[in-house]
């Protein structure tokens, strides 16, 4: 969970820098997937509320974010 607050803080970081840069586009992806996350339906695992479903990268494709100048224009 902290890692994804400090990803929070950052995304936060540079959306300030596009508000004083509004030519600027922000675009957030990944680099790979790992398999995802399973919620049982009943309980919790031996980690916690969730199961991972892979250790390893997959060749699932990644979301891909972006807002800003020009954005409009992205697709596919």
């Amino acid at each position: 969970m902290h890692e994804v607050y400090q990803f929070d803080c950052a995304i936060a970081v540079a959306m300030e820098f596009m508000v004083k840069h509004p030519d600027t586009v922000l675009i957030v992806t990944a680099d790979h997937e790992t398999g995802g996350l399973y919620f049982p339906q009943e309980g919790y695992s031996e980690d916690g509320p969730y199961v991972y479903l892979s250790d390893d990268h997959t060749s699932i494709n990644v979301p891909v974010y972006a807002l800003g100048y020009g954005t409009n224009q992205l697709g596919g």
